[in-house]
């Protein structure tokens, strides 16, 4: 599930939302990807609150798979 970030902006919350989310992991979801629409520069890729707001939502870092090129690549290929 892909989870930007461009909501912070918006609407005061990533998208999709916390519950959404929560739902998404108790059906055993786990696959993370982050984006960020940013239309300023200085926030593209800026993933500095997703990986703690996700980390309480029982998302280590290691199930977001676009944090780490290699990680992604060997996701890819796989």
């Amino acid at each position: 599930m892909e989870i930007n970030t461009s909501g912070i902006d918006r609407c005061g919350c990533f998208l999709p939302e916390k519950a959404h989310l929560q739902r998404f992991r108790e059906l055993g979801g786990e696959i993370i990807t982050l984006g960020s629409d940013a239309h300023d520069p200085s926030q593209v890729g800026d993933f500095s609150l997703a990986v703690p707001f996700l980390e309480r939502l029982q998302f280590n870092e290691d199930l977001i798979l676009n944090n780490d090129a290699d990680k992604l690549k060997a996701f890819l290929l796989g």
